[in-house]
């Protein structure tokens, strides 16, 4: 295995709670009903088409988190999340998006997708943002049905489809 693909499986197994399916886009995003491997996602910055992966396990457990801002004022939204779980010893990471920002966070270990959903809320209500359409929180669900999937959203730096950026 090269180094390349090394780091792109650790990214894989960072950013996504499970590798067993993934989001491609073709157009629109749809299931890959494929694995998320570290060559696929080498084939997708290559290729400038982003790849989303899922949140949670069908056990409905995650060690990575997201919150999806899609408004003007997204960026500063996710900083100000970011400064209050920071404050919270809940490092995160931030990033622009198309629409707003994206605001990511890892474990150290697995908990229920209801657990994290609950503690993402609290963090929004310390940091007065309202949960709503265009702040959307991933996991988005507590629970899925054990052959579902959950909602995906894009990873980290993964080029966006419509505009080819990262960001």
């Amino acid at each position: 295995m090269t180094e390349q693909e090394t780091i792109a499986d650790y990214y894989v197994s960072t950013f996504a709670a499970r590798s067993d399916d993934y989001v491609r886009w073709a157009g629109t995003w749809m299931r890959a009903a494929e694995p998320l491997t570290g060559q696929k996602v080498i084939e997708a910055f290559a290729n400038k088409i982003g790849v989303s992966g899922y949140m949670m396990t069908t056990a409905n457990l995650t060690h990575v988190c997201a919150v999806d801002f899609d408004s003007d004022d997204g960026w500063d939204l996710a900083r100000r999340l970011r400064d209050v779980m920071d404050s919270h010893g809940a490092f995160s990471y931030t990033e622009p998006s198309r629409r707003g920002a994206h605001l990511w966070s890892v474990l150290d270990r697995q908990l229920p997708a209801r657990t994290v959903r609950r503690a993402l809320r609290g963090f929004l209500a310390e940091a007065l943002i309202a949960e709503g359409p265009k702040v959307e929180l991933r996991p988005s669900h507590d629970e899925i049905k054990p052959d579902g999937y959950g909602s995906p959203i894009r990873m980290p730096t993964m080029p966006h489809p419509k505009t080819g950026k990262r960001y």
